[in-house]
């Protein structure tokens, strides 16, 4: 017998092994684990999942980010979610992100005027997909000026930059989500007429189709003409000479699509008849054999010929072919553009005058050097110095005038032409006119004259001894008081030379050598990294076109520059630079140099009186020293002040110049700032260097600031504390004083208003108003109707205008002043009007700038300067010390300042006529803008080119001298603003006239 507990065990258990069978299935379990990559998440991280059971996912981008990739487990993604069908195994689900695109894109808007598909703005891109949060440009191209961008829609946007008028970049704020930006453009008014002009020789054109009540046209018109012949001839030539219509020719019908004044030639002719390219040319040898229109000027016609002079019209020659057959030409007066001269080679000249009306490139002078020239004036050309040099073939020459020539820098033919009487070389970059001594002109006292202003002035030591040699032998002499920087040539390609420099402990060992001709003086700097030449170091003196010379110097020199003064130059020329071979000891902590901060870093500046400036004393030494104890001791005036300077982090093995953290540190106090400052620079106790900084005289800024209210909308101004800020920031300036203005209303006319129309207003309310300080205006550039410029400004002056956005503060208004301080535009982002002796990439500043508190510091080639189109931007050191020379010759003055005496108001009326205008000879558009009387005398008439002639109400007339005031945007000297005070009142008629060519006339 079986006990029962035993036995019932016995029969359960199986029974229980049964039940679990047949309930419980496979308890197998799979873990499913997650990876997200930057810029988005998935929930959750990790999953315990059944064998054979499904599971899903949460695929979470971060904001700008959306889903790239997801895989792993089989699984599928359906929206947001990643779902699993079925875990049979441990897996891991990989997600990866991408930062979110958005799609921009681009349509115009013209408003109620609809132009035809033929003629169209065009953007760049159209269309394009940007990254989260980022910024975008487009380039905005309209078809001419005559067409105006108004504003842009539908985006954020951040800035635009105008660019000639027509080319606009549009940037936007950082994108976020996708949208159309929308350019509201308005097309050009279709009822502004233009003109067809026509240079048809020996025939005539007609308009097809009815009688029209005017000779004008409007934009997108087409006009259709016909060309006739007068007699028996034949269309052997149509040119189009404009670019601002289009032109499509069949035989004798021309079809003109208008997009402003048009102009074209064609020439008629029998087969007995010489041709020529330039209808000029014809029509002048037609008129010396006094023809018929009918007549037929044959070849041989052509070849009696012994003089033409186009100088008494306005006929431009824009080629000379043709004129070979001109035999026996003596005399050949011409303008041109850029007619090549080869053609009168085998011309037997003996006076030739050629005037070129715009600047566009060299021409060759070879063809000259066949002909007995006696008398030569080359105005306004230009040509390279080779061909210049070959000149002194001409040994008949009498005469010979290169004024305003480019190209021009030396004159050394001129000692080959002995039969030379006179010689003008107004305008001129010419800067050595020693040669003139060995030319005829002394050889011909009481006829000879000589005549030079431009680069070369009585301001040269050189210039003046040439002039009282002139004179002492009888010639005659007009020579400039001052010389005119911009012409004169790049000093640092003028000369060429070697330099070799030693330091042993404290002794500085020169070894140089130059091609100069003559040297006064030489001028030593020491370790001139990024920067020009301010304040020399050390001046030998004579030094020779060879020499040696050995210096006692307190700083461990790493770098030599030798400039040299030659008498020509009116600042010292560089011609040689050398590292310094130095045997001191490298471990030992040795002062290499002191530099000052004050927009921009310097050793030797002009400092602005009045202003703090960051000290930097570069201590050097190798294997990284323990750090010692720099101090200053300030000595002003009697007393003086002991300042530790911040340390660097470490020393450096060389100096460095590009950062804040090199470099032993210390702001000057404001009020240590002036003439006679002097302090003692100590290392752990013993006296390294004095140094005495050099200062510019004190300057103060009166600025009125003007509102202008441009169709009803005001402009929404910077705080004065911000303005005067910014202008000390970028401009050697050491106080501001600003008053504000009341609004200046600008009055409704039918003309469109751009920013140069309130330019010019501006110039003239500050000559209303007496003024003798500056004025700035600021508008609200969405309201002009001709959004040309976002800020402009005479050059040099004391008036400009600029936009009001934040941008335009710092990127326009501080860039604006700069033209105001005589500073033209840096050669980068496509300005007109640039300085062509700029030494640096023009791409960049060049030099290291600080900012006002000495936070941040700018590389050489972190920024562009602050006078080009290119961002970001500061000011180079080349452009504050333009801007620094300026100020220092014509101090800003304060507000109320009378205008300085001039002895010639004694003997006028003290009462004036104020009249201003613009000369466009270019479009045929001069105009008067503003005339009014003044309670004081006119002053002193300023020389120019221009010449006005006014009739008062009793038939009186008056007549004065002017030129044309340049603006940043254009130097031209013949096109622009002027205006003039004349010493009469009540003035009833003015005629403009320019070269004896009557330009404008008008009754008042």
């Amino acid at each position: 017998m079986f006990p029962i507990k035993s036995l019932l065990g016995a029969i359960l258990a199986p029974a229980l092994a049964l039940s679990l069978a047949a309930c419980g299935g496979d308890s197998t379990s799979y873990t499913v684990t997650t990876s997200a990559g930057e810029g988005g998440t998935i929930s959750p991280t990790q999953r315990t999942v059944g064998a054979g059971k499904s599971t899903s996912f949460s695929i979470n981008p971060l904001t700008g980010y959306r889903i790239s990739q997801v895989s792993g487990c089989n699984g599928q993604l359906s929206g947001r979610n990643y779902e699993i069908a079925e875990v049979t195994q441990d897996c891991q689900v990989n997600a990866s992100f991408e930062t979110q695109t958005y799609t921009v894109t681009t349509e115009f808007n013209f408003g109620d005027q609809q132009p035809g598909e033929a003629i169209l703005p065009t953007i760049n891109p159209q269309s394009v997909e940007v990254l989260y949060n980022q910024q975008q440009t487009f380039e905005l191209r309209l078809p001419d000026d005559k067409w105006t961008f108004n504003t842009a829609t539908g985006c954020p946007v951040s800035m635009f930059r105008i660019q000639a008028g027509t080319n606009i970049s549009i940037t936007t704020r950082p994108i976020l989500r996708s949208c159309t930006l929308e350019l509201d453009i308005t097309p050009p008014n279709a009822n502004t007429s233009y003109e067809i002009s026509a240079d048809i020789a020996n025939g005539n054109a007609y308009l097809e189709g009815p009688e029209r009540p005017s000779d004008s046209f409007s934009y997108g018109e087409q006009v259709h003409i016909d060309l006739q012949p007068i007699g028996e001839r034949e269309l052997i030539r149509f040119a189009p000479s404009s670019t601002s219509c289009e032109f499509q020719q069949d035989g004798t019908s021309v079809t003109i699509t208008v997009l402003g004044n048009c102009h074209f030639s064609a020439l008629f002719l029998a087969e007995d008849e010489h041709n020529f390219a330039s209808n000029s040319l014809l029509r002048a040898f037609r008129d010396a054999q006094d023809l018929a229109p009918e007549d037929h000027l044959t070849e041989a016609l052509v070849a009696a010929v012994e003089s033409i002079d186009l100088f008494t019209d306005e006929s431009v020659v824009l080629n000379l072919q043709g004129i070979q057959a001109a035999q026996s030409l003596k005399s050949l007066a011409f303008r041109t553009v850029q007619a090549d001269l080869a053609p009168l080679a085998s011309l037997q000249l003996t006076t030739l005058k050629v005037e070129k009306v715009e600047y566009n490139g060299p021409l060759s002078l070879e063809p000259l050097q066949t002909m007995p020239l006696r008398h030569l004036q080359l105005t306004f050309f230009e040509a390279t110095q080779q061909d210049y040099d070959l000149l002194s073939g001409l040994s008949d020459l009498r005469s010979l005038n290169l004024s305003s020539n480019r190209g021009l820098q030396k004159i050394d033919f001129v000692e080959h032409l002995s039969k030379l009487e006179t010689l003008t070389l107004s305008q001129s970059g010419v800067v050595d006119i020693r040669p003139v001594l060995q030319s005829g002109l002394p050889l011909h006292p009481g006829t000879a004259h000589f005549a030079v202003n431009g680069c070369a002035s009585l301001e040269q030591p050189v210039t003046q001894d040439v002039i009282n040699e002139l004179e002492t032998n009888g010639v005659s002499t007009s020579v400039g008081s001052n010389s005119n920087l911009s012409l004169c040539p790049d000093s640092t390609d003028y000369y060429n030379g070697t330099l070799t420099a030693d330091l042993s402990t404290d002794q500085l060992t020169l070894d140089w050598s130059s091609d100069a001709d003559d040297v006064v003086s030489c001028a030593v700097y020491y370790n001139l990294h990024a920067q020009q030449p301010r304040v020399m170091d050390a001046e030998i003196a004579p030094c020779g076109v060879t020499g040696s010379e050995t210096l006692s110097v307190d700083l461990e020199v790493q770098k030599v520059d030798l400039y040299i003064n030659d008498g020509l130059f009116p600042v010292p020329v560089k011609v040689a630079s050398t590292l310094v071979n130095s045997t001191n000891d490298s471990t030992q902590l040795r002062l290499a140099a002191v530099d000052w901060g004050q927009t921009t870093f310097k050793a030797n500046p002009y400092l602005v009186p009045g202003r703090s400036a960051l000290l930097r004393a570069h201590v050097i030494a190798d294997n990284s020293p323990t750090l010692p104890v720099v101090r200053a001791t300030l000595r002003l005036n009697g007393s003086s002040e002991t300042l530790n300077l911040d340390p660097p982090g470490a020393i450096p093995a060389a100096p460095v110049f590009d950062s804040l953290n090199g470099s032993y540190q210390l702001p000057i106090p404001a009020e240590f700032m002036q003439q006679g400052l002097a302090i003692d620079i100590s290392m752990d106790g013993d006296l390294l260097y004095t140094v005495e900084p050099s200062f510019a005289d004190p300057n103060t800024l009166y600025l009125t600031v003007v509102p202008m209210v441009v169709n009803g909308v005001a402009p929404d101004i910077p705080s004065n504390a911000e303005l005067a800020r910014t202008i000390k920031e970028y401009w050697p300036i050491g106080e501001v004083v600003i008053e504000r203005r009341s609004q200046f209303e600008v009055e409704n006319s039918n003309s469109l208003v751009g920013a140069r129309d309130l330019l010019y207003m501006l110039r003239d309310l500050h000559a209303q108003e007496g003024a003798q300080h500056y004025y700035h205006g600021f508008f609200n550039i969405d309201a002009l109707d001709i959004r040309d410029a976002a800020g402009v400004a005479f050059r040099p002056g004391r008036v400009g205008v600029t936009w009001d956005s934040s941008y335009g503060l710092e990127g326009t208004f501080a860039h604006e002043l700069g033209h105001n301080f005589s500073v033209g535009h840096i050669d980068c982002g496509g300005p007109s009007s640039v300085e062509v002796q700029y030494p640096y990439a023009p791409e960049y500043m060049g030099s290291i700038g600080v900012n006002h508190d000495f936070s941040e510091i700018y590389g050489s080639e972190q920024r562009a300067d602050v006078m080009s189109y290119c961002d970001p931007s500061f000011t180079s050191d080349w452009v504050y010390e333009k801007a620094q020379d300026h100020l220092t010759a014509y101090p800003p003055r304060p507000f109320n300042e009378a205008k300085a005496f001039d002895a010639t108001v004694l003997s006028q009326p003290t009462y004036s006529t104020y009249i201003s205008g613009v000369i466009d000879q270019v479009e045929g558009s001069s105009r008067i803008l503003s005339h009014f009387e003044l309670n004081q005398a006119a002053g002193r008439e300023n020389y120019g080119p221009f010449l006005m002639i006014a009739t008062d109400s009793n038939g009186q007339k008056i007549e004065r001298n002017f030129a044309i005031e340049q603006i940043s945007e254009s130097t031209s000297e013949t096109n622009g603003y002027f205006n003039v005070r004349l010493p009469a009142y009540d003035i009833r008629d003015v005629q403009i006239l320019y070269q004896g060519k009557e330009v404008l006339r008008v009754q008042l």
